[in-house]
């Protein structure tokens, strides 16, 4: 018995010696787009360097209309890793750079009738774009879910704002990776029903009626 407590002691005593020795963890790497989340401003049919990059990674635009503009992103003013994407408001569009993911987010657009028209992008790690998608979706589903004295119109049927909740939570579950931003869960999940094509709607207490789309963009304009 004495020599088996001696022997499990030095086993003690070997592994606390090989855990103080061991070298530590390597740091992670350092992100290939320095100052995330970036926001860019680019004027029509121009291009600008991304912050960030050493001049090496270029977004441009070609002409801001009918809602939308194409985006382009060069490294080393060739390679495309972006290449004429057609983009509108709120749209996501990943790449990859240097090894890492990014997400390229088109804020919004704006068409002046005096001067140049230009488009605003968010840049972030493709890790800091899923966890605000993911947010702002929660977010959205809990606004349907405190709205007070409306019903809610799926396949002839009346819920209630808690189950309407409920059932966008359990699509958005189902979908799994398939939903990634706020916008491909309003069109794929919040908008119709995925048996029968019918719209969702919400009636509210004054007569007002609208789609749960339609009520959905409103708030993301609100919280963009």
């Amino acid at each position: 018995m004495r020599s088996l407590l001696v022997l499990i002691a030095a086993c003690v005593a070997s592994f606390i010696a090989c855990a103080r020795s061991a070298p530590p963890p390597p740091p992670p790497p350092a992100p290939a787009i320095e100052g995330l989340p970036l926001e860019l401003t680019i004027q029509q049919r121009r291009s600008a360097v991304v912050l960030g990059t050493k001049g090496r990674l270029a977004l441009s635009i070609d002409d801001v209309t009918g809602g939308q503009t194409r985006a382009t992103l060069r490294v080393d003013g060739e390679l495309a890793v972006l290449d004429a994407r057609s983009m509108r408001e709120r749209a996501t569009a990943e790449f990859r750079f240097d090894g890492q993911d990014y997400v390229l987010r088109l804020d919004e657009l704006v068409n002046n009738l005096v001067g140049e028209d230009f488009a605003v992008f968010s840049l972030r790690a493709r890790e800091q774009a899923t966890s605000t998608e993911d947010e702002t979706i929660a977010r959205l589903i809990a606004a349907v879910e405190k709205l007070e004295r409306a019903e809610f119109i799926r396949n002839g049927s009346v819920h209630d704002p808690a189950e309407a909740a409920a059932h966008l939570r359990r699509k958005l579950e189902a979908a799994g990776d398939e939903v990634k931003t706020a916008e491909q869960f309003i069109e794929a999940i919040a908008s119709r029903s995925s048996l029968t094509g019918d719209p969702y709607e919400i009636h509210f207490d004054d007569g007002r009626k609208m789609t749960v789309a339609e009520f959905l963009r409103a708030e993301l304009a609100k919280r963009d």
